[in-house]
């Protein structure tokens, strides 16, 4: 588990709330996930292992294909406009991640 709480956005969802593009839209980061102090909220994911976040199982796939101690790589689009790649290290699956779908 990666310790964030987000909302996924399909891009025409996101062409509605007047967002760039689409992705997984950063609610909270919990204090024990490595992207503590590295995603910030409304920061948006928008790849996984450049894996495009094109529906909100994607994440989830990459995620059972690792283990708790595996790293793997998110490209964040920040609030500035800024993409950046961040590195998180996969938690075992004591405590939760959760997400919502956005509705249109």
């Amino acid at each position: 588990r990666l310790g964030i709480q987000y909302r996924f956005y399909s891009n025409a969802s996101a062409e509605i709330k007047g967002m760039a593009m689409g992705g997984l839209l950063i609610s909270s980061v919990q204090k024990d996930s490595d992207l503590y102090g590295k995603l910030n909220e409304n920061d948006l994911i928008i790849k996984v292992n450049e894996h495009k976040i094109t529906n909100d199982s994607i994440i989830l796939d990459v995620l059972e294909e690792h283990i708790p101690g595996d790293t793997i790589n998110l490209t964040v689009l920040r609030e500035d406009g800024k993409t950046e790649v961040i590195s998180a290290r996969l938690l075992s699956d004591e405590g939760s991640s959760s997400y919502t779908i956005a509705k249109v």
